[in-house]
């Protein structure tokens, strides 16, 4: 009994935790810049799918069709939180997205429910609840940090020559690459739980 008490105690200290702090993180290159956090929804991400036949499908056909579907067969809930971003290979006016995904158990039943109630987006068109939740229960902390890359070591590695112009590999050589440490600098997004 006392065992079951002690193992419960961990269980809620460790949950606590989770709905404080748990943090997530998106590496981007260094052309990103003014990184914003958007919202946060509940959603659904496929864990099983199987890929099955179409009846009645005719392969092939004049459309060319594909008889096969590939249908989600278990899924579990997670909590995604949006992030957008201006890149210098997009034009001005157009944000690139990214996102970062909780698990549920990062917070409360009653937070959960709230973005359940909102779900799915395009049945609420006109709902805030997604934005106005993101940026209430999340913080973003966006930093330049030097990162730590794999990069081929020419001086120690056999690299083959290419024969002819369609760039061959010459047959009678086998490449033996040795990679080295080096750095190069990355924009890291953390997405925390407040």
């Amino acid at each position: 009994m006392k065992a079951k008490m002690i193992i419960a105690a961990i269980a809620f200290v460790a949950a606590s935790s989770a709905f404080a702090g748990a943090s997530k993180s998106v590496s981007f290159n260094t052309g990103v810049s003014r990184v914003t956090l958007d919202g946060a929804a509940y959603a659904l991400i496929p864990t099983e799918t199987m890929t099955r036949p179409i009846p009645g499908c005719v392969e092939g056909g004049e459309a060319g069709n594909v008889c096969e579907e590939t249908v989600v067969v278990a899924s579990k809930p997670v909590i995604k939180v949006f992030l957008s971003y201006s890149d210098t290979f997009r034009p001005a006016n157009e944000r690139g997205q990214a996102s970062v995904t909780f698990d549920v158990t990062d917070l409360s039943a009653d937070e959960v429910e709230l973005l359940k109630s909102v779900y799915p987006s395009w049945k609420h068109p006109f709902s805030n609840v997604n934005r106005e939740f993101g940026k209430s229960k999340f913080s973003l902390d966006v930093q330049t940090v030097k990162k730590t890359i794999q990069i081929v070591d020419m001086a120690n590695s056999k690299i083959c020559p290419i024969i002819g112009e369609a760039g061959s590999p010459d047959p009678n050589c086998t490449e033996e690459l040795v990679y080295k440490e080096s750095w190069t600098w990355a924009v890291v997004a953390t997405v925390t739980k407040k």
